[in-house]
């Protein structure tokens, strides 16, 4: 089992409810997969600026966000853009230590600096010797799938790798799979897998079963197929089947079919969902009862950024991409946390 503690309660930890958001995000891509992440990481910064104005607990962005879906297969042109990721046994705050990469230094100190947990999804690679891991491959490296998550001080609390890969033929899988969790100053704790993992017992289901974990993290990079594995419906049935929260951030292509986030509170249903039919990224809140509680008005709402990444949809927010725009009908920052 992979697991993060927090030792240090946080103000909400006695709320009934936690805030989250997660970023149906939309790449701006660019010649080559590290070309494409030099791209996106400021972007990333920016959204976790203006999630921070609705008080967001955790925020989380989707599959292969940073890199876009078109990776290559062929590993010595993988190599060149993956990232090692310490263990979350090494309490490493990427945000003061030299040796980490930019993308999880530039990661661990926007966490750090507006104060909440950021889920991302990295391509990773961990080095291997043959002479104490016989699966090591010929290159001695492993290259995973990964989502990283940073807590409000920027630290590295888990790391998960995707068991169940859909074709990536670069990548390897771990040997076993990864029963992956981690608690929060909020008083929640988390399980995590990625995209495919979501259709197989190991490790989605398991990681229910064995771990009674009520809040699952989900980042994936969906591809819609008609009639039974379109994005929201697969969401929605997983966490009704399951009865827990599953917070749900998705790579967006609707072009390709790709795209579907949402946050869903078990049986009580979706809590908010978003379909996209035109490219662009959204970031999607609510407030998602802990499951200890039995009752509690819960409120979602939906902020969005346009196609071009040129302003955010919300009272007084802007990116520094474009002119401002905003909307009556949307509450202030303050609402979300409001009883």
């Amino acid at each position: 089992m992979v697991s993060g503690n927090e030792t240090t309660k946080n103000k909400g930890y006695d709320s009934q409810y936690y805030i989250a958001a997660v970023v149906e995000y939309h790449p701006n891509l660019g010649s080559n997969p590290l070309q494409s992440m030099q791209n996106n990481l400021p972007i990333y910064e920016d959204i976790i600026h203006h999630a921070s104005q609705y008080d967001v607990d955790i925020l989380v962005f989707p599959e292969a966000g940073l890199t876009g879906v078109t990776l290559p297969d062929n590993r010595k042109e993988i190599k060149t853009f993956l990232t090692e990721i310490p263990s979350p046994e090494s309490n490493t705050i990427p945000c003061f230590t030299q040796y980490c990469s930019t993308v999880l230094n530039k990661l661990s100190c926007a966490a750090r600096l507006h104060h909440m947990y950021v889920v991302v999804n990295l391509p990773e690679i961990e080095y291997c010797k043959r002479e104490d891991d016989d699966s090591c491959p010929e290159d001695l490296a492993n290259y995973y799938n990964t989502n990283v998550v940073f807590n409000r001080d920027g630290r590295i609390v888990a790391r998960y790798r995707k068991f169940n890969l859909f074709g990536e033929l670069g990548f390897n899988h771990t040997s076993a799979s990864e029963l992956c969790t981690f608690d929060t100053d909020f008083g929640v704790r988390f399980g995590m897998f990625i995209c495919f993992d979501i259709l197989f017992q190991d490790p989605a289901a398991r990681l229910i079963r064995e771990t009674g974990v009520k809040d699952i993290i989900f980042s994936t990079a969906w591809f819609s197929e008609i009639p039974l594995l379109t994005a929201d419906s697969v969401q929605a049935g997983w966490a009704y089947t399951n009865d827990v929260n599953l917070i749900a951030a998705s790579y967006n292509a609707p072009s390709m079919g790709g795209g579907g986030s949402g946050i869903y509170a078990g049986r009580d249903g979706p809590l908010v969902m978003f379909m996209p039919d035109r490219p662009g990224t959204q970031i999607i809140l609510s407030r998602v009862l802990k499951r200890q509680y039995n009752n509690c008005n819960i409120q979602s709402k939906k902020c969005s950024i346009d196609s071009n990444y040129q302003t955010f949809m919300s009272d007084n927010l802007v990116l520094p991409y474009g002119k401002e725009k905003s909307s009556p009908n949307i509450n202030r920052p303050s609402d979300l946390r409001s009883v």
